[in-house]
Parts: structure tokens; C-alpha cells; sequence
């Protein structure tokens, strides 16, 4: 018990435990926050794309189209892999982590007009304990980290 403690004590100590986690959530975009900038950027872009013209000539011919409901929806498949992962940290990151397929972006068509796009997005959390130092303190503390 007392090799537990004192070695959760010295990962403290250096600043190094917790744990980071990461994910792909689909995300929905309506309206004024459908910008595509660009094949691979779903809704960052400058400008709100309206027509399909614009979404083909922003993103080029769909991977794949189809019919739904009175709508069509055309998806595109980026090059990237989405990731699940948890990567426990004690002193050191140990990634654990396994490719769940490939992101994609579905832009759905009312007749000519964008009405939505859905996109794959990264997010994580990472959540520390131990030593920082920081702008607002320069001195050492001990302390927790999370965002």
C-alpha cells in the first residue's frame, strides 16, 4: 500500500497524471453556419454557400449521392481517419487508441439550395494533476488541469 501512495505521490510530484481522451462527434450545420471552405472544411469558410452550384465548385463532384425524403444528400469522404482514444498519462502518454473509419462531410439539397451539412469533428479532454507553472503564478504549484 505504501509503494501505491508514495508512487502516486511522485507522478504528482513531476506533473504527470491524468488523462486524455479523444473522439470524432457528427455535427450538424444549418443556415447561416453552412460556409464550406473548400473540400475538407466543412463550416469554417468566409462566405455562407447557398446552391449546389457552389458546393460543387468549392468541393468537386460528390464520392457519393442520393435521394432521401425530397432531399439530396451528397457525401464526401476526406482522407483523414477518425480516432477513438484514451491515452492514460502517468509521467509519460501511453496512447491507446484505434481508427473507427474515415471522416466525412453530407451536404442535404432542398431542389438547388444547401439546406444543412454534417460533418465529423475531433474534440478530446485532457484533465492533469500535479506541478504547473503558469503566467498568472511563476512560481511551482500543485494543482489540477482540465479543458
Amino acid at each position: 500500500m505504501r509503494a501505491i501512495v508514495l508512487g502516486v505521490l511522485v507522478a504528482m510530484m513531476s506533473g504527470c497524471v491524468g488523462v486524455i481522451t479523444m473522439h470524432n462527434p457528427t455535427r450538424t450545420y444549418t443556415g447561416e453556419a453552412v460556409k464550406p471552405g473548400g473540400r475538407g472544411y466543412c463550416c469554417s469558410g468566409s462566405e455562407t454557400v447557398t446552391r449546389r452550384a457552389d458546393v460543387e465548385a468549392a468541393w468537386g463532384v460528390p464520392d457519393r449521392a442520393w435521394h432521401e425524403g425530397g432531399r439530396e444528400f451528397w457525401r464526401y469522404r476526406q482522407p483523414d481517419l477518425t480516432w477513438a482514444a484514451i491515452m492514460p498519462v502517468l509521467i509519460v502518454p501511453l496512447p491507446l487508441g484505434i481508427p473507427t473509419g474515415y471522416n466525412a462531410t453530407t451536404f442535404a439539397f432542398e431542389g438547388d439550395r444547401l439546406v444543412s451539412a454534417q460533418a465529423a469533428e475531433r474534440e478530446g479532454l485532457i484533465a492533469l494533476c500535479g506541478l504547473f507553472l503558469n503566467d498568472e503564478n511563476p512560481d511551482l504549484h500543485v494543482g489540477c488541469f482540465a479543458d
